[in-house]
């Protein structure tokens, strides 16, 4: 699958986002929950003026912007990220607005697996700390539903600020496929997406089938 700059209504919303952000005070950190970042940025952080500028320099050059991994597709990627900050899910709602994908966002556990329940997505990241049911106790339950409704094994990307091994082994241990430390680097939660998309294609589940 393919995945471009192509312009949808969350793509449109996140770029919203991002200028909204980014007419900030120069002196003011970008923040993410647990996470500041001093301006100027270093390499490896996140900037959400890095993005908008670089969103304005592909629609200028005409570039589809990001390929994430290489499988024609006719649809977007279907993304369900729970996450309770609305920093965090503005950060990865960005990120997102660079390739071509349909977000759907929700801010606990519970929202989280009632939407897994419900429709039908390629990838799945969840925040590890969230009131109401926590990211470990969600993946668990997302897994224990794959199992009970005979579901292929959809990608959950854990994304978050406890990323010490301890916090890597639970997360792996409950059912999450990668995790990902915030802050968050946009080249590394798309490359992970697309790793852990190929990984659950070629393990013969069909994501597409049900996303449809």
């Amino acid at each position: 699958m393919r995945l471009s700059s192509r312009s949808s209504t969350t793509s449109r919303r996140g770029a919203a986002i991002a200028a909204a952000v980014s007419r900030r005070s120069p002196a003011r950190p970008v923040c993410m929950a647990g996470a500041i970042r001093p301006q100027p940025l270093i390499a490896g952080a996140f900037e959400v003026n890095d993005l908008v500028t670089h969103r304005w320099q592909l629609a200028r050059s005409g570039n589809r912007g990001p390929q994430v991994y290489d499988r024609p597709t006719d649809r977007p990627l279907r993304v369900l990220m729970a996450d309770d900050h609305p920093t965090n899910r503005a950060v990865i709602e960005v990120i997102l607005s660079l390739i071509d994908a349909d977000l759907m966002a929700v801010e606990d556990g519970a929202q989280a697996l009632e939407a897994f329940k419900r429709g039908a997505f390629d990838v799945v990241l969840m925040d590890l700390q969230m009131p109401v049911m926590d990211g470990l106790t969600a993946i668990r339950g997302i897994r224990n539903f794959e199992q009970e409704a005979l579901r292929g094994r959809t990608p959950v990307l854990a994304v978050s600020a406890n990323a010490m091994s301890e916090h890597v082994a639970a997360a792996l241990e409950a059912g999450a496929d990668r995790h990902i430390a915030k802050p968050v680097v946009p080249e590394a939660l798309l490359d992970a997406i697309s790793r852990a998309v190929a990984e659950a294609e070629a393990s013969g589940v069909d994501l597409r089938a049900h996303a449809l």
